[in-house]
């Protein structure tokens, strides 16, 4: 059993540690789009696994903005909401009704890590968008990501050729 190995391409691993510098260098306001910019455009096959852990691209980002809300103590601006419980008491029936339904360690850590997903997301937007003008911001980015992954997705049609190939995790080539 191999307790630690890293699936990336040199792309990858650049898009990674460019998202990370982001995240800690972009003001508050606009500390969530390298987040968007991951779950847009890299793919979940470049990985990190840490003791059979998967940690994607998109999880090490998680991770590195709930550093920078420590570092910069930023969770000081979050206020309590209903919402914050229910989402704790989602995460964790999810991960007992996945150990209860697959009865196996990779259950466990398949629901232990969307529930990380979840939970941490959810909680670093509820921190770094405060208003409605931060969400209109957010929202502001998200159009523009979608209008070049359309693009992308109309090369993609018209050639057959997957672009994002050059991140690992996907063949170059569509059927």
């Amino acid at each position: 059993c191999r307790c630690f190995f890293i699936h990336m391409t040199a792309a990858s691993i650049l898009f990674a540690l460019s998202s990370t510098a982001l995240v800690f260098s972009l003001p508050r306001r606009t500390a969530a789009v390298p987040l968007l910019l991951t779950g847009c455009f890299m793919t979940l096959g470049e990985r990190m696994v840490i003791l059979g852990l998967d940690f994607t691209i998109f999880r090490i980002l998680v991770l590195a903005g709930w550093l920078r809300v420590l570092i910069r103590r930023e969770a000081v601006f979050l206020k309590p909401h209903p919402m914050d419980r229910i989402m704790l008491v989602w995460a964790a029936v999810c991960i007992i009704f996945g150990v209860c339904l697959y009865q196996s360690f990779g259950g466990f850590t398949y629901n232990l890590g969307q529930s990380y997903n979840a939970v941490g997301l959810y909680f670093l937007f509820r921190i770094w968008i405060q208003d409605f003008e931060g969400l209109r911001n957010i929202l502001k980015h998200m159009a523009v990501m979608t209008a070049v992954l359309a693009g992308l997705i109309m090369i993609e049609w018209a050639t057959g050729r997957n672009l994002f190939s050059i991140f690992g995790g996907v063949p170059e080539f569509t059927q």
